[in-house]
């Protein structure tokens, strides 16, 4: 299979996805909500093709450096899969989030306390500790060390009926990215 041919279809699902996930958040008004899960799978979309080129070059020419680039995506899918437990919010502004989780803690009566960006929630003798990371308007929201999955997941379910304050930065990046991939991918079907 040639695999340069087949990259314009992965560059146009991605931009796909960008677009779907900045319109989502703009015409909406309202952060979008996932299963960080889906950005390891973009991840591993992403970086695909060059893996497969590395796989076929390494059984047409079998050597240690054709196993070096395959290792390594193997290595950074697993550090990913690990770190992106959770779930990430687009879209939204950081201290208006941050208060709202705060907020919702204590109407569940959840005894927790604040960190610089972490928050701590005993429940039934296990502590849970929820790492909050926001940059550009997208927060992360996952459990650090063997906390309680399904606590995390009753939060997020409430957290999703909450309104927030929109941040458009990551919106109109997004949009922005994925017109340029979008563009990048139709010239390279044009010159097929």
């Amino acid at each position: 299979m040639d695999f340069i041919n087949f990259a314009p279809y992965i560059l146009w699902f991605i931009s796909l996805v960008f677009i779907v996930v900045a319109l989502y958040v703009i015409i909406m008004k309202r952060p979008l909500i996932i299963n960080s899960v889906w950005i390891v799978i973009m991840l591993f979309l992403c970086f695909f093709a060059q893996i497969y080129s590395s796989i076929e070059y390494l059984i047409e020419d079998p050597s240690f450096i054709g196993v070096i680039p395959i290792l390594a995506f193997v290595g950074f899918m697993i550090m990913f899969f690990f770190m992106m437990k959770g779930y990430s919010f687009y879209g939204v502004n950081d201290t208006d989030f941050q208060d709202k989780l705060i907020e919702l803690l204590n109407e569940k009566n959840y005894d927790n306390k604040q960190g610089l960006s972490t928050i701590k929630i005993m429940n039934q003798d296990i502590e849970t500790t929820i790492t909050i990371q926001s940059w550009l308007g997208v927060s992360h929201l996952r459990i650090k060390g063997k906390g309680d999955k399904a606590l995390l997941k009753s939060i997020v379910g409430e957290l999703r009926k909450k309104s927030f304050k929109i941040n458009y930065l990551s919106p109109v990046f997004y949009l922005i990215i994925g017109v340029l991939i979008c563009t990048m991918s139709i010239f390279l079907f044009l010159d097929k």
